[in-house]
């Protein structure tokens, strides 16, 4: 009965919260994967040299990419589902 009475943050948070709620992790996910990639070159670059640092600058914007088309999903199947639940 409890479980019940829990209303969804999503329907009753305002979107500014929930965009800070939801974008803070997501920015602290890109620091993150940013700082592991000049630490990561430092090592690459003294242990393989040149070749090395190439190819990880070629494949860090990928995975950039890669994460952000996913925050970027979340955020869309955050709207569509308070768009639902509007219909309903």
């Amino acid at each position: 009965m409890e479980e019940q009475k829990k209303r969804n943050p999503l329907e009753t948070e305002k979107e500014g919260k929930l965009i800070a709620k939801f974008a803070i992790p997501a920015i602290i996910s890109m620091l993150v994967s940013s700082l592991y990639n000049i630490v990561d070159q430092i090592f690459i670059g003294q242990g393989v040299g040149l070749l090395g640092n190439a190819a990880t600058n070629i494949a860090f914007p990928v995975s950039i990419i890669c994460t952000a088309a996913g925050i970027v999903a979340i955020g869309f199947a955050l709207k569509e589902l308070r768009a639902m639940d509007e219909i309903a």
